[in-house]
């Protein structure tokens, strides 16, 4: 909050730390406060994503913010369609990460969202001690694909059998198959939190004869 003003800082304002200058350039457009979108984002509250971001993110680990914010955002949308909610928007201002929620303030839209949230967050309070349990299942068995996961240094020529088995590939395709294979478990993980978390949160529009009691969050 800015200082003797009562108001919330301007992102657009925030000044680059001495060393830091040219920052942006390891980090793509879209995740940074532009001027064609700067109208829009003045008006918006952003907040520091200090829980799960304490430090600057480096530009790789970027993958897994923007992971869960695809699985999130469909969730609380195209999932459970949450009245009011329209997913959030990351930002990056000096290496950190920083966040805005997107609301639905349409009356008649907020209307017809509605009836299909209470329907589909009912189904999941009426059914959670199994739904929990399928849960666990669905998250150890990709933890455990994950253990699976093997990344063999590749040696200064391909096996013999490369070539005597007309393979067609190489063990360097090997490599890039079980880095897919990471990122495709990564991306699955992150949807399994939000399937949970979105319902649970969902429990102040459901009748409370409708909430879970026999399992703790």
């Amino acid at each position: 909050m800015a200082a003797g003003q009562g108001t919330f800082g301007n992102p657009y304002d925030v000044g680059t730390p001495a060393g830091a200058d040219g920052w942006e350039s390891m980090y793509p457009s879209y995740m940074l406060f532009g001027e064609e979108t700067r109208e829009r984002d003045e008006r918006k509250l952003w907040f520091f994503d200090q829980m799960h971001n304490p430090e600057p993110v480096y530009p790789f680990d970027l993958m897994m913010p923007e992971s869960w914010l695809v699985s999130l955002n469909q969730y609380t949308t195209r999932v459970w369609n949450l009245p009011t909610a329209l997913g959030i928007e990351q930002r990056i201002v000096n290496g950190y990460l920083y966040l805005s929620p997107n609301v639905i303030e349409d009356p008649a839209a907020i209307a017809e969202r509605e009836p299909i949230f209470q329907q589909r967050a009912r189904h999941y309070f009426e059914n959670w001690d199994d739904i929990y349990d399928q849960w666990v299942l669905k998250a150890t068995d990709c933890i455990e694909r994950l253990k699976a996961i093997r990344f063999e240094p590749l040696a200064e020529r391909e096996p013999d059998e490369t070539v005597f088995t007309a393979r067609g590939t190489t063990t360097a395709f090997d490599l890039l198959t079980g880095y897919s294979r990471l990122l495709e478990n990564m991306h699955e993980m992150a949807y399994y939190p939000a399937d949970s978390l979105a319902g649970r949160s969902s429990s102040g529009s459901v009748p409370r004869s409708h909430r879970p009691a026999s399992r703790p969050t």
